[in-house]
């Protein structure tokens, strides 16, 4: 099931009374590769590594870290080959 809000109630009885708590999780959405920043999606690339080196990620997520990784870094890829094209531009109009 992939949700895109997650809701967990917890009930706790404490003292002769009953208490519940309901925590809700919204799980985040992916930005468009149009509107990423490069920040954006270095620090996404970097959460996943994270994870990788923890071994926060479970065997069934991993290839779907891998895949979005593997996105990323193109992402990452092709805003620092813009810049560098938009500099030497500027630099040759000097």
């Amino acid at each position: 099931m992939d949700c895109k809000n997650t809701t967990f109630s917890v009930i706790w009885k404490w003292a002769d009374k009953y208490i519940i708590v309901s925590l809700q999780h919204k799980k985040k959405q992916a930005m468009p590769k149009s509107q990423m920043t490069y920040t954006d999606a270095y620090q996404e690339l970097q959460e996943i590594v994270q994870k990788m080196e923890n071994a926060d990620i479970s065997v069934d997520e991993l290839a779907k870290k891998i895949e979005r990784a593997s996105q990323l870094i193109q992402i990452c890829k092709d805003k620092l080959t813009k810049t560098e094209e938009e500099i030497n531009q500027l630099i040759e109009k000097k």
